[in-house]
């Protein structure tokens, strides 16, 4: 059964995230949006970057639990795990509400999470992908997350450093200024959402999380070492 393709580098590389061509649209409550064109792309990306003040740990768990998601993550309907092969990587369909007249948005998701020793971050990456598990559905249009990315660094018990990207076209029929600025509210809205609910989850860490973070935090102390 298809898992699901790697994050499109040929589309948007690592490289050209943390590149210029940023424009800053927005700095509020510590958390600063930023905007840019991409080649091929009808939509821009959108980066939000800032510090949460929330455990690490309890931000992976909120980001994890499919089942409160739409409790908290702005215009979300529901989310469910369609497959999840190991504890860092799994498949998600999550239906967005879109006012009427305009069809509700869903995205099939294939997520992975992973240790970057280089930089000293978790990263959380998705793209979109087709599943037989998650066939389209009658009355909703299938938008399409070229890629989404998300780094994590602690820095200290209560607060985190967070980069969050997306680049996702909402497809079907929503004029250009709406679908803007919707797009332009999303990362600052789904930020600071992710840490008012972290700040309050208290969720039991998993054995596989808790082993990510102790493997995050002995890379910290090799950088803090002369």
């Amino acid at each position: 059964m298809p898992i699901g393709a790697e994050p499109a580098e040929t589309l948007v590389s690592a490289g050209e995230l943390d590149g210029e061509g940023w424009s800053l649209i927005a700095g509020t409550d510590g958390i600063e949006v930023s905007v840019r064109a991409i080649d091929g792309g009808l939509h821009p990306a959108y980066r939000a970057r800032g510090v949460l003040s929330a455990p690490i740990g309890q931000i992976l768990e909120v980001l994890h639990d499919s089942a409160t998601a739409a409790e908290w993550i702005p215009d979300l309907a529901s989310e469910e795990v369609v497959v999840q092969p190991s504890a860092f990587e799994r498949i998600t369909r999550s239906v967005y509400a879109v006012p009427f007249p305009f069809a509700d948005r869903e995205l099939v998701l294939h997520s992975r999470l992973s240790l970057d020793r280089d930089q000293g971050n978790l990263v959380a990456e998705a793209v979109s992908v087709d599943h037989p598990l998650a066939p389209a559905v009658s009355g909703r249009v299938r938008a399409h997350m070229v890629r989404s990315r998300t780094r994590l660094r602690p820095l200290g018990p209560d607060r985190t450093a967070i980069d969050f990207f997306m680049w996702v076209d909402p497809r079907g029929r929503i004029p250009e200024f709406l679908a803007a600025f919707g797009l332009r509210q999303a990362p600052f809205k789904f930020l600071k959402a992710l840490e008012r609910r972290a700040q309050t989850a208290g969720y039991a860490l998993r054995p596989a999380y808790r082993d990510l973070l102790r493997e995050l935090q002995s890379r910290l102390q090799e950088e803090e070492t002369p």
